[in-house]
């Protein structure tokens, strides 16, 4: 399936070519047939919101370089809470902010520490 990034919202071909659905991946939503007289009223997810999700989990697998870095932090965390603003520094934002999403950290306070 093509996909296309278009703001906030996905843009993913249909299986007829030049048709596109609009997906919105945090709702989930889709433009598509399917999604909107069946799976909505179901809770369900189409074959587009799940090709986005595909898409979004192969497009986020870290390099060897970025899991070493975050190896690290997590050494580092397990030693005890720490600064935020020093670990966004030494790390980048993104990296702390990936390990939040994945539920490995919490931030509270401006201290940063491994979420038991």
């Amino acid at each position: 399936m093509n996909i296309k990034k278009d703001g906030d919202k996905y843009q993913v071909e249909s299986s007829r070519k030049g048709k596109f659905y609009e997906v919105e991946i945090e709702k989930p939503f889709c433009s598509c047939p399917q999604f909107l007289y069946r799976e909505l009223k179901m809770h369900g997810e189409c074959k587009h919101i799940k090709a986005v999700r595909e898409f979004l989990s192969k497009k986020q697998k870290p390099s060897k370089k970025e899991e070493k870095k975050e190896k690290d932090l997590l050494d580092e965390l397990r030693k005890g809470p720490a600064d935020a603003m020093e670990l966004v520094n030494k790390y980048g934002d993104r990296m702390i902010d990936s390990l939040k999403k994945r539920g490995d950290i919490i931030e509270e306070k401006g201290e940063v520490k491994i979420l038991e």
